[in-house]
């Protein structure tokens, strides 16, 4: 059973390694949040990801 996990594991993080060596960082925030909804199993999500 998945349960939503491939969202994270097939995320594309290359452009985001390229601006992390380009500003000489190795860190950032990153948050993925399901909307709320009442009544529902699972929602979309808003990935964010911020230094």
């Amino acid at each position: 059973m998945a349960l939503g996990l491939w969202l994270i594991d097939n995320m594309n993080l290359t452009e985001r390694a390229a601006v992390c060596r380009q500003e000489q960082r190795s860190e950032f925030f990153f948050a993925a949040l399901p909307w709320r909804m009442v009544g529902v199993t699972s929602s979309a999500s808003n990935p964010v990801a911020v230094f």
